[in-house]
């Protein structure tokens, strides 16, 4: 076990230098045109990364919240590179070289092909939160369909509501919740009971969406509006 969590600590320190590696060719934190109107939260954002970037100003202040983002970013990153790509490396089996390459394919996803975009975890903008929370939502649909459990659903539904309150988009993730149920309905590995306790944690998440984007509206500045 000790020597599971050195090498998961080794891995994590090379995935956390190497998703750093771009500060030292770029300023650092990035900014585009978009992240002055998460500061601001307005109030059409989707609500996490703005309520995010308000946290962080409130505990290190004007001058330091934006550095702290993105140390956050890049160590979220870096620890679900680790844990996924062991994950993925458990439930196929695969040799120590093709370990390596699953863990450089996963962390050279947050580079972008472009010289703007040298690393998302490095912008104040939602893909520096979004590109780690999908491979979270991808972690946990393999422990649920490894485990079919009630906890590994729940926090894949919290995964879920977690992208669709960084980008509204990927409410997709939630049709994908219901297609595993189905899935395994039709497999005949869960109960018709269990499936409805299942569907439960489907309609808590999206509870949980709009509760959260219902007390940002609250707080958020509505004088900004998007026009069509």
């Amino acid at each position: 076990m000790k020597n599971i969590r050195r090498e998961k600590l080794r891995y994590g320190i090379v995935m956390f230098l190497i998703l750093s590696a771009a500060c030292f060719f770029t300023e650092s934190p990035m900014q585009a045109k978009d992240t002055a109107e998460y500061i601001a939260m307005y109030a059409y954002l989707p609500p996490l990364y703005p309520l995010f970037l308000r946290l962080l100003r409130i505990l290190f202040g004007d001058a330091a919240f934006m550095y702290a983002a993105v140390f956050i970013q890049t160590i979220f990153a870096a620890w679900i590179v680790v844990y996924l790509s062991e994950l993925l490396c458990d439930t196929f089996q695969t040799k120590r070289f093709i370990k390596f390459i699953i863990y450089m394919f996963l962390v050279l996803t947050y580079f972008k092909v472009d010289e703007h975009h040298p690393g998302c975890n490095l912008w104040i903008l939602t893909e520096g939160l979004s590109y780690s929370l999908f491979y979270v939502f991808v972690y946990y649909s393999i422990i649920f369909l490894k485990e079919k459990t009630g906890m590994a659903f729940a926090k894949l539904s919290v995964a879920a509501a977690a992208l669709m309150l960084c980008r509204t988009q990927f409410i997709v993730c939630f049709g994908m919740l219901v297609l595993y149920v189905v899935y395994l309905i039709l497999k005949k590995e869960v109960q018709i009971k269990k499936a409805f306790y299942l569907a439960a944690g489907i309609v808590s998440g999206l509870i949980m969406v709009y509760a959260v984007q219902a007390g940002y509206e609250k707080i958020a500045d509505k004088t900004n509006v998007i026009m069509f």
